[in-house]
């Protein structure tokens, strides 16, 4: 039961997308009426959250019932017509929704009561999951960025999130369960380097919202900190403070020299992908393709390896890197089945 599972961390925002067929013109939940509608699978956290928003905006599931199953399945339907919409709980920039965004066919439509073209998209998540919070506390509201997913959406789109949260059983040893979660914070820039989603894992965050109590061995890792010099010698206080004011201004300058050299080390990828990217326009064959193929595989690995070391941030800055990196990878995949249809490119050799 519920009293016996225990929290270890807050890890991330799984945000609700409505992914919806183009032609089933769904811009608002009261637009999901009389339409065939997906939940996710049986006793999963999207079809909990998504069945107690459809009945809190009064959407029932008349004359059709709600469709069942997985994220993979459920995107096939949406693909064959079978039903026109699906909720989709999980995090920013997943794989699935990424699958379903390159099909025309399907769009991202906005959790909103009604449609409000030209208003703001951050204020219309908001108004609206505060009067759904009064029904399902843990969420918070959430908007999907611009061009989260290859190019798409076109607009942001608002909707609300819960936080994906790290639980054990209490029985657990709290040795254990200590180390999973040091391990956790500790490695989260190789883990963010895996799933995106990862960049927003904070242990200054990791308490909130949590919805079963804290584990003893997470709460031995967070509180390890033990009472420092200051505490214990409190006749010290007056010198230790006065050091402190005067290298005040000289840590602050160092913390602005320091976030600026990560901003200057991404902003060198993002010229280098931009770079590259105008040279495949102007690729006449698959020698030069392949050429800039293998520096935008020297980029990736540049840039992983100064993730992993820190010279990086893991944060949204890097995320567009990928989106990047990702998009002038595709690039020279059509590139290069062009290539590959024209006598020239097949040829390897410019037409005289």
């Amino acid at each position: 039961g519920g009293g016996s599972v225990r929290s270890v961390a807050s890890l991330y925002p799984e945000v609700l997308h409505l992914v919806c067929r183009t032609d089933a013109k769904i811009n608002s939940l009261e637009d999901l009426v009389g339409h065939r509608i997906g939940v996710g699978a049986s006793g999963s956290g999207t079809e909990q959250i998504a069945t107690r928003l459809l009945q809190f905006v009064g959407v029932e599931p008349k004359p059709k019932p709600f469709w069942r199953g997985s994220f993979a399945e459920a995107i096939e339907q949406l693909k064959a017509g079978e039903i026109d919409a699906a909720f989709l709980l999980i995090g920013l920039g997943g794989d699935v929704v990424s699958e379903a965004m390159r099909d025309e066919q399907l769009t991202l439509a906005p959790i909103q009561m009604h449609s409000a073209e030209g208003e703001n998209p951050e204020d219309i998540a908001r108004t609206f999951t505060q009067g759904f919070r009064v029904h399902y506390p843990h969420t918070s509201p959430h908007t999907i960025p611009l061009m989260a997913y290859d190019g798409r959406p076109r607009k942001p789109v608002p909707s609300l999130s819960v936080q994906a949260v790290m639980a054990c059983g209490g029985d657990v040893e709290p040795e254990i369960i200590e180390r999973i979660t040091k391990t956790l914070f500790e490695q989260r820039a190789v883990l963010s380097q895996r799933e995106s989603a990862f960049t927003h894992l904070d242990e200054q965050t990791a308490q909130g919202g949590l919805q079963f109590p804290l584990h003893e061995g997470a709460e031995n890792y967070f509180r390890r900190r033990e009472p420092g010099f200051l505490s214990q010698n409190a006749e010290s206080m007056g010198f230790v403070v006065t050091l402190l004011l005067l290298g005040w201004s000289v840590l602050t300058w160092v913390r602005r020299w320091y976030v600026q050299g990560r901003k200057n080390r991404v902003d060198t990828f993002y010229q280098a992908i931009g770079g590259v990217s105008e040279r495949v326009h102007d690729a006449v064959d698959m020698e030069v393709l392949a050429e800039l193929e293998s520096e935008l595989a020297d980029i990736r690995r540049r840039a992983t390896d100064e993730l992993i070391q820190e010279q990086l941030a893991a944060d949204s800055s890097y995320i567009v890197f990928q989106n990047m990196l990702g998009n002038c990878q595709a690039l020279v995949e059509r590139t290069r089945g062009e290539l590959q249809l024209s006598p020239a490119g097949s040829s390897g050799q410019p037409e005289e």
